[in-house]
């Protein structure tokens, strides 16, 4: 994919994976996020992910998805720096944009990800092997 090819594709859709470091090691958390501009934003409550984001703030961002019909598959990653931003008006800014969550308890905590690279790719989905994917150990 081509950059602009990337951000379109991650403007069009709204959950994606966070992964962050957590005492050394990777972890991964689901996230809604919304795509403006070349940065990405998203709703936390304080707990495990923000604290790991105030003490390393490096993090990567992924969104994949699959068309069995067009038998095809996309994956774009978005590596960058996470901002836990705090000024009064982020949350304000961000509702207002449409960012919401789609947990049913709220979310106060504005976080930007603001990126370093960005990259994508489409494939082709071989539908001669696909029930044997899950087949591997």
């Amino acid at each position: 994919m081509t950059e602009s090819e990337v951000w379109e594709t991650v403007r069009a859709h709204t959950r994606g994976r966070l992964v962050v470091v957590v005492d050394g090691e990777a972890e991964i958390f689901p996230v809604d996020y919304q795509a403006t501009g070349d940065q990405v934003t998203f709703l936390t409550s304080p707990g495990t992910k923000l604290r790991a984001l105030q003490a390393n703030p490096a993090v990567v961002f992924e969104i994949d998805g699959a068309d069995d019909l067009a038998q095809s598959a996309w994956s774009v990653v978005v590596r960058g720096t996470a901002t836990h931003v705090r000024d009064d008006g982020a949350l304000a800014a961000a509702t207002v944009n449409g960012l919401a969550t789609s947990l049913d308890f709220p979310k106060y905590e504005v976080v930007v990800i603001t990126p370093t690279t960005a990259s994508g790719r489409r494939f082709r989905l071989d539908s001669a092997h696909r029930d044997r994917i899950d087949d591997h150990p």
